[in-house]
């Protein structure tokens, strides 16, 4: 059988007509639910949509029990809907995009299994889509990492220590940030001591 909504249709009316179910509309959810007797139990069926397989098909112990499972189906649906429609709605939306980098600003990348590297760089120019950096030296800060083998650095400003690299602006969901091979990159703020290490 082919699934077309024609032959969806006629799978559903199939188990309505077997078990002699009473169908209610719930148009808030975009379902069909039914309810009847098989078996001398309560039964219950529902199905959302066009589908031909209903979203279940229950028997229960008590018409009370059975009516508990469909409020909860129904809220559930309820919940599944809001949150396609706020997915769907966010995705619409016109994304702002702020670029946050201007020349001047300084990143560092850290990075590392068994130590921690840390590599500071500065922005030289930006423009929509690309962010140009450059490599710049660090300094000890007069912070103890509290072992012979770890310590915490500063970038040097205007300190330059290599030639000049193009990245390319990622986004998402209207934030900015750019990529290293390995690692993250962060922001660094006045004042800022980075940890490094060298263990390995």
């Amino acid at each position: 059988m082919k699934n077309t909504a024609e032959n969806r249709l006629k799978q559903r009316q199939y188990c309505i007509d077997y078990y002699n179910l009473t169908m209610t509309e719930h148009p808030e959810i975009d379902a069909l639910i039914g309810r009847g007797t098989h078996n001398n139990r309560p039964i219950a069926i529902a199905y959302t949509g066009t589908k031909g397989k209903p979203d279940f098909c229950n028997y229960f112990n008590s018409e009370e029990h059975r009516e508990t499972y469909i409020n909860k189906f129904i809220e559930e649906q309820k919940e599944k809907l809001k949150y396609k429609a706020e997915r769907k709605a966010k995705k619409q939306a016109p994304a702002i995009h702020v670029l946050p980098y201007k020349p001047g600003d300084i990143i560092y990348n850290s990075w590392g299994y068994d130590q921690t590297n840390v590599d500071f760089y500065q922005v030289t120019r930006c423009t929509k889509a690309s962010v140009f950096i450059r490599p710049i030296k660090a300094e000890y800060s007069d912070r103890s990492a509290g072992c012979d083998m770890a310590a915490y650095v500063i970038p040097v400003k205007d300190s330059f220590c290599g030639e000049e690299i193009r990245k390319k602006i990622q986004w998402y969901e209207g934030n900015a940030y750019i990529k290293f091979k390995f690692g993250g990159c962060s922001r660094w703020q006045e004042g800022d001591e980075i940890y490094c290490s060298w263990y390995a």
